[in-house]
């Protein structure tokens, strides 16, 4: 197993928007039992604690964040994941940010493929490279991440 850099939980207890932005060009990278994976992370999109009504934390009919079971990891530490399922059918991996209490994450939407790219389309089910990690549905697929698994 390959030792890698990891970032520091530090990192991310910051503005989701300074860490969105700071995590573009940085490594991704992804050891599961049918092989490893990498890429750049080309692509995020912030949610921020003060009203944010695209956020999962924020109620749109009251107004106001509140705690779910499907949006409770956002109110945790940061640096942990939250994963759901966005539609039904495809997870998508946020990362929260700020301190503990705040619902601030970020989405990571795309990744360029470095390697693994034959794990990556096999996971995939497909042959074309420019989509295989582009979209936060195919970056969770293209990188076997999901709420049971990741």
């Amino acid at each position: 197993m390959a030792k890698w850099d990891v970032l520091p939980r530090a990192f991310f207890d910051r503005d989701p928007v300074i860490v969105a932005q700071a995590l573009l060009g940085q490594q991704l990278v992804r050891e599961h039992d049918d092989g490893l994976v990498t890429g750049i992370i080309v692509e995020t999109e912030a949610y921020l604690a003060a009203h944010d009504p695209a956020s999962h934390a924020y109620s749109k009919r009251w107004h106001y964040y509140r705690t779910t079971p499907r949006c409770a990891p956002m109110f945790g530490p940061p640096g942990h994941a939250y994963i759901y399922r966005s539609y039904g059918w495809h997870d998508c991996l946020n990362i929260v940010t700020e301190a503990e209490g705040r619902p601030s994450a970020l989405l990571l939407r795309a990744v360029r493929p470095e390697v693994g790219l034959d794990v990556m389309h096999r996971r995939r089910g497909m042959s074309r490279h420019a989509a295989l990690a582009r979209g936060p549905g195919n970056l969770c697929q293209a990188f076997a991440i999901d709420g049971v698994s990741a």
